[in-house]
Order: C-alpha cells, then sequence, then structure tokens
C-alpha cells in the first residue's frame, strides 16, 4: 500500500485534476484494506496525512515552507545543484487550500472507519499482568494469539521514548521469542511461560509479562498487533 504524499497537494497547484485522481485512488486503497480489517499502516498515515493539512489550513503562511525545491541553476565551483523554494501566485495558493479543504472530509470519513474497526478491537482486547510485576517494566515480554493463524506468540518488548517536536511519545520494539500452535498451547499455562522465558533469558531475571487476551479472528500484523502494542503501552505508561 502506498502512502499519501504531501505532495499530492501541493501540485495541484499546476494540475488540479491529477492530484484529485491521486487523492482519491489512494483512499480508496485504503478503503479496500479496510474493508479487510487491514488498519496498518494506512490508517496511521492518514491520520498523520489529515492532521498535517489541518496544521496548513491553520497556518497558511508556513505553505512556502512545504513547498517542494525547484532547481535553478548549478554551482560550477563546489559541484552541486541549486535550489530555492518555488513560488506561487495568489490564485495558485487558493487552489491549494481550495483542494485541501475539498479533501480534509473524506480524509475524515475513511479515518472515522478506521477508528470504528480499531476501537472495536481495542475493547475486545485484554492486557493482564502475569504474576508479581516488577517495579521496572520498560523491558519484558508479552503473549499474544494470532488467531487467523491458530498460533499463541511470544515476543519480547522494550518500551522507548521517542522525542518529537514539543513532546516526546513511548514506543515499543518488540522482537518475536517464539510461535506454538494453538492445539499445544492450550496445555500451557502463561505462569509456566514465564518461568521458562527466565531460564532461557536470564538477563532478565525478574521481568514483567503480560497475556494479551483477543477472541476475534482479525489480521494479526496488520491490525492485532499493532494494537496491542499500543494497549501495552497504555499499560506501562499508567
Amino acid at each position: 500500500m502506498k502512502p499519501l504524499p504531501i505532495d499530492i497537494f501541493l501540485q495541484a497547484a499546476n494540475d488540479l485534476e491529477f492530484s484529485k485522481y491521486k487523492f482519491l485512488a489512494s483512499i480508496k486503497e485504503v478503503g479496500e484494506f479496510l474493508h479487510k480489517n487491514r488498519l496498518y499502516p494506512g490508517f496511521a498515515e492518514l491520520i498523520n496525512t489529515y492532521n498535517l493539512l489541518n496544521d496548513i489550513i491553520n497556518k497558511k503562511f508556513e505553505l512556502t515552507d512545504r513547498l517542494p525545491d525547484k532547481l535553478i541553476g548549478f554551482d560550477l565551483e563546489n559541484k552541486k545543484a541549486v535550489y530555492a523554494k518555488e513560488e506561487l501566485s495568489e490564485d495558485k495558493i487558493k487552489i491549494v487550500f481550495d483542494f485541501i479543504n475539498w479533501a480534509l472530509p473524506k480524509l475524515k470519513e475513511v479515518i472515522e472507519e478506521g477508528r470504528a474497526i480499531f476501537d472495536f478491537i481495542d475493547k475486545n482486547m485484554k492486557v493482564k499482568e502475569i504474576g508479581i510485576l516488577p517495579i521496572y517494566k520498560k523491558e519484558g515480554y508479552f503473549i499474544i494469539p494470532d488467531n487467523e493463524e491458530n498460533m499463541l506468540l511470544i515476543y519480547r518488548y522494550e518500551m522507548t521514548l521517542f522525542p518529537a517536536e514539543n513532546d516526546q511519545y513511548h514506543t515499543l520494539k518488540t522482537k518475536l521469542i517464539e510461535a506454538i500452535e494453538s492445539c499445544n498451547s492450550n496445555r500451557i499455562k502463561p505462569e509456566d511461560i514465564k518461568i521458562d522465558l527466565i531460564k532461557r533469558f536470564p538477563e532478565l531475571p525478574n521481568p514483567a509479562a503480560y497475556n494479551i487476551y483477543i477472541d476475534i479472528d482479525f489480521p494479526f500484523i496488520e491490525t492485532v498487533l499493532p494494537i496491542a502494542k499500543r494497549k501495552l503501552i497504555r499499560e506501562l505508561a499508567a
């Protein structure tokens, strides 16, 4: 699935119809993925684009900072190309903003469809600690089913802070440790899995461990796992 580049909106100044075509084709593709309950990465990318466009609308004076650079010559002495910001006339700037205002409701409609899927899965997903939790919870393990493939998956996680403009966000790095066929997993208790992990990986002698429950069959990589990671982050940051 191709991302929705911001250039689509800036290029509308020179070819509005082509930009509309590319925009509609892009959100149609995301919509088709949503109809198959596949949320990521398209859902997150649409939200980022929607927020960015709203930011541009609210700060019109920043539009020129987002314009693509235009080649204006060559610096032969330093052997490099010379670029400058492309300038738009008032008429072309109006076309860009009219296009953005036309696109925003259509973006929001698709985002709301994705959010409904997200909320449904989030509501039906439970996170429960395994055994006694240590004070340090930024590293550990979680167990989660892949119901489509009838597998029980064991992941190691590490939560870190990701710096962003004027803020910081928690991110969760994960590594698959083991996949167990569900027909075999019924005989294995989560507590026994935790004990086995402690023996196998002594560098975490008292790890945080969580069991994530979900009964519905949704695509694992594109939907279940990303939502589980977000839900676990909320649990760890609480």
